[in-house]
């Protein structure tokens, strides 16, 4: 059937038309406005350790509740002092605090909330200077980050045995230094170090 000029242009503003609440229509297969938006879900990981960087994903859906594939978003972060979020969802933990993270598509928000744990804080507990040919026994004190916790210990200049946060040097005959690495559940690493001295005279362990 032939169409006149007349019809095509009364039809055109339909076609270019999106909704009347202001969401985008979209085509998943090019062959015209078909779907549209109708709702976004994000997924962050939390809680997060200050320094911590990940990826956030965000999932668009339409009006029947089927995945739209081709969705794009846009990205933003309720309070950058506390977690910053990239045009591509990764999101970087900055300090301690709560934030939310949103995604929009279509003229359609998500959010969801992320707890910001301070960043990790590690001491080494015990004397700084040991009897020679003593045995001593150091501990690591842990805060911030995101429990639980894995240690490894090492030392320079002396040997012990480690286990968990706990460490023994075995005859330790001359200054050393002692260290630990931290990691936190969230993968988040810090090490810390300290120096040994020993002494004849030195008070017992």
């Amino acid at each position: 059937m032939r169409m006149s000029p007349g019809f095509l242009l009364a039809a055109l503003p339909l076609a270019l038309a999106g909704c009347a609440d202001g969401r985008t229509l979209l085509s998943a297969e090019g062959s015209g406005p078909s779907l549209y938006v109708a709702s976004v879900t994000v997924n962050c990981p939390s809680p997060m350790t200050a320094g911590q960087t990940s990826q956030c994903n965000a999932y668009a859906y339409d009006q029947n509740n089927a995945f739209i594939s081709n969705a794009t978003f846009t990205w933003s972060s309720s309070n950058t002092g506390v977690a910053t979020v990239s045009s591509t969802g990764q999101i970087t933990a900055i300090a301690a605090g709560s934030v939310t993270i949103y995604a929009s598509s279509g003229g359609v928000t998500g959010s969801t909330g992320v707890t910001v744990n301070p960043g990790l804080t590690v001491t080494i507990n015990g004397p700084g200077l040991i009897p020679r040919f003593t045995t001593c026994y150091y501990s690591a004190s842990v805060s911030g980050g995101t429990s639980p916790y894995t240690y490894d210990w090492e030392a320079s200049g002396g040997s012990g045995t480690e286990n968990g946060r706990y460490w023994s040097g075995e005859s330790i005959s001359a200054a050393m230094d002692l260290e630990v690495t931290v990691t936190d559940a969230n993968g988040v690493v810090k090490t810390v170090s300290r120096h040994i001295d020993t002494a004849w005279n030195a008070p017992a362990c």
